[in-house]
């Protein structure tokens, strides 16, 4: 599988962890692990229905799911420059980090299909905690352990992998073409039959 590598923007990434640690504010259950699956979500989304991702970085499977792979080195370098503080607490009785801005986002870096599709995927998670986050993402086939091995990079076109069950037209549709395919496997084995005929050396 060739993996597509879109132009990673580290510029982006930085102003949209900004932008959801804002939007993210109140939200109780809101922590690096869970940052790191609401970015690889809208990545992931927008690579499906905008044919490009918001940030283009790498993402990698980790222990507990997919993250960018330059977050860590990038949220230290937002620490030290006063864009963000992280601040260690408890949470549903494990330990968080979590990530506070310290300054605006600059929206002017997103299209207005992008801020849409970001406010759509926070509040879709409102309230759900990185852990059960991480066990959703564990189902994506990108980041499932059949398809990406922990610290593997996870390409783009996974999402394009649909789970979906065939819908009844979908189904009848393929019943009725199904005749047809039987005729040309039909037909296409006849011909290779007769081409090994006649490329067969006659017997002495």
């Amino acid at each position: 599988m060739t993996i597509i590598r879109p132009s990673p923007n580290e510029s982006k990434l930085k102003e949209l962890i900004i932008y959801i640690a804002t939007l993210e504010e109140r939200d109780e259950s809101f922590g690096v692990t869970k940052l790191n699956k609401l970015l690889f979500r809208i990545d992931f989304t927008a690579f499906v229905e905008l044919r490009k991702p918001v940030t283009g970085v790498r993402y990698f499977a980790l222990q507990e799911g997919p993250a960018p792979k330059p977050m860590k080195r990038l949220l230290e370098i937002m620490r030290k420059n006063g864009e963000i503080n992280i601040v260690r607490s408890k949470h549903g009785g494990g330990d968080q980090q979590r990530v506070n801005a310290l300054r605006p986002a600059n929206r002017n870096m997103f299209s207005p299909d992008e801020l849409n599709l970001v406010s759509r995927i926070v509040q879709q998670y409102w309230g759900k905690s990185g852990r059960t986050m991480s066990r959703e993402s564990h189902e994506f086939p990108g980041w499932s352990r059949s398809s990406a091995r922990l610290q593997e990079e996870i390409p783009y076109q996974v999402a394009l992998i649909g789970d979906r069950d065939p819908t009844p037209e979908e189904i009848k549709y393929g019943l009725e073409l199904e005749p047809l395919a039987q005729q040309e496997l039909s037909r296409n084995a006849a011909r290779r039959s007769k081409t090994q005929d006649d490329n067969r050396e006659p017997s002495i």
